[in-house]
């Protein structure tokens, strides 16, 4: 499922693919926050985060780039292949692990310590574990994490996504009853 973003040319808006780091924006247009407006429901969904830091010796920057630029395609045609429905990085830099300093200051909770985390949804959870049995994880995807991520680090948990709010709305239906 592709999101979509809404620009602004003048007063009409045209619909175009969610841009890539890669793609610049075409002149003239604007993205404003909130502006997805398709977006794939993952209520009946089962949800995987995979918490990970990076390799010691690899900078901030290092490791984002090449999560973004080289690991995330290198493995998109392998997670489609194998039943993963949707794949998001979640890449907690140090510019945004600082906007939380104060909070968890006044809090007391505890910033998370990750560089990143992987987001990954499945109808079935059989397909995530098969997808780890899988050759081409073992022969190329598994070497490419090795150069990437702190394995020792790794945390994963597993559950499901209650929407309560979606699109600044209260969201009362449900896919799921607790």
């Amino acid at each position: 499922m592709i999101s979509y973003c809404y620009y602004t040319d003048g007063a009409k808006p045209t619909i175009f693919e969610q841009p890539s780091i890669k793609k610049p924006l075409p002149t003239g247009l604007t993205i404003y926050p909130g502006d997805l407006v398709k977006m794939m429901n993952t209520e009946p969904l089962i949800r995987i985060t995979v918490c990970v830091n990076r390799k010691p010796g690899t900078t901030e920057e290092e490791f984002n780039q090449y999560w973004a630029n080289q690991h995330g395609p290198l493995a998109s045609e392998w997670l489609l292949r194998c039943g993963i429905l949707r794949y998001v990085q979640y890449h907690t830099t140090s510019e945004h692990k600082n906007l939380a300093k104060k909070m968890s200051g006044a809090t007391g909770r505890p910033i998370l310590n990750y560089d990143g985390m992987g987001d990954f949804w499945v109808k079935k959870f059989e397909d995530f574990e098969a997808a780890f049995l899988d050759p081409e994880y073992q022969e190329k995807i598994r070497p490419d994490e090795l150069k990437l991520i702190d394995m020792d680090s790794v945390a994963v948990t597993v559950g499901v996504e209650y929407v309560t709010i979606d699109d600044g709305k209260i969201n009362k239906e449900h896919l799921r009853i607790f």
